[in-house]
């Protein structure tokens, strides 16, 4: 069976970054936004209230998203913040579900070294295939997930299926594999199994609100082209602050290779594996006595090596940094207006 569809073009990569960058220099991505289809896996912890509000097949889906959202818009439950519904809705959790979606890749995609797909957010025990081929099996709800797909995607139709498996389910595994129970005060359910699993407490009920233990895609999903390497993570410490310099510590990774380097205002370190950025010692004081100011920060990639490859100064921009002054002195205007403390 395939997922019935609501009509419109497969996405593309067409649909976002029109404007293609020069091979080496940056990684585009596009958001892969359906149409989206889910339905209840059949015979997977079905009950007669889950038989006779979801019947099998599949129905439109938003993505980001998650199951109770779906089965409200698809008129397949009532409000659950309205009256006793919350109570008729707890079939929902015992359940394994499936989302599923195609996309194309399109020529300027297919052309670049690389292409994974980024999951930022899975809500929790997922199972997911592309074309028919395993690629992941995630756990984790506070995390982001990524996938190199390069061998995988075919320069057509790619269809996409992530298998949500119960989370009370795993959760009651999780209790047995343990042997002793854990204490969840918050959990309105028996048994209690949300300390067992890295998901959203307060899923499981509180005393402020209702116990709605959902599934899905709850996070954008992205296809992400890039060539050589890629930057994943910078750290910025700012190390040594005068009124003529600020000097900051910059490590990032690349590829999994964790690099550093210090930049000062007027200069920086040449180190050849070392990215590079400049800052501009313009203090930022509280907010209700300047105007706040931000410096501009970019890493240079210079001779990093990447599976045969050379990254030739690529500028990649990291975003804006605030240079603090934690000086005793910081309590004071610096506008020229006053020099008094408030």
């Amino acid at each position: 069976m395939t997922p019935a569809r609501s009509g419109g073009p497969l996405p593309s990569t067409r649909d976002r970054d029109t404007s293609a960058p020069a091979k080496g220099l940056m990684r585009t991505s596009v958001e892969l936004r359906g149409p989206w289809s889910f339905r209840r896996v059949p015979g997977e912890g079905e009950d007669a209230n889950a038989a006779k509000a979801c019947p099998d097949g599949w129905m439109s889906a938003t993505v980001p998203g998650c199951v109770h959202v779906d089965l409200l818009a698809n008129e397949k439950v009532l409000d659950p913040f309205v009256g006793q519904n919350e109570a008729d809705q707890q079939w929902i959790d015992k359940c394994c579900w499936e989302y599923s979606t195609s996309f194309v890749v399109d020529d300027t995609a297919w052309s670049r070294q690389r292409l994974d797909l980024v999951w930022k957010g899975l809500d929790t025990y997922a199972d997911i295939s592309l074309n028919g081929i395993p690629i992941l099996a995630a756990n984790n709800m506070f995390r982001e997930w990524r996938v190199d797909v390069r061998p995988l995607v075919r320069r057509g139709t790619n269809r996409l299926l992530v298998q949500f498996r119960s989370p009370i389910a795993e959760g009651r595994s999780a209790q047995d594999r343990l042997g002793y129970v854990l204490p969840a005060t918050n959990d309105q359910a028996v048994p209690m199994v949300s300390m067992y699993t890295r998901k959203a407490p307060y899923h499981f009920g509180w005393d402020w609100g209702p116990r709605l233990v959902t599934s899905g895609i709850w996070r954008p999903v992205y296809l992400e082209a890039w060539d050589d390497a890629r930057i994943d993570d910078v750290q910025v410490v700012q190390t040594a602050l005068t009124e003529e310099r600020a000097t900051l510590r910059v490590t990032a990774t690349v590829n999994g290779t964790a690099i550093s380097g210090n930049s000062d205002k007027g200069g920086s370190a040449n180190a050849p594996t070392a990215p590079e950025t400049k800052a501009r010692p313009r203090l930022r004081q509280p907010q209700d006595r300047m105007t706040p100011s931000m410096s501009e920060a970019r890493l240079l990639a210079r001779g990093i090596m990447a599976e045969s490859a050379t990254l030739k100064e690529s500028p990649f921009l990291i975003g804006r940094i605030a240079i603090a002054d934690h000086s005793p002195n910081a309590g004071r205007v610096r506008l020229g207006r006053s020099s008094r403390r408030r």
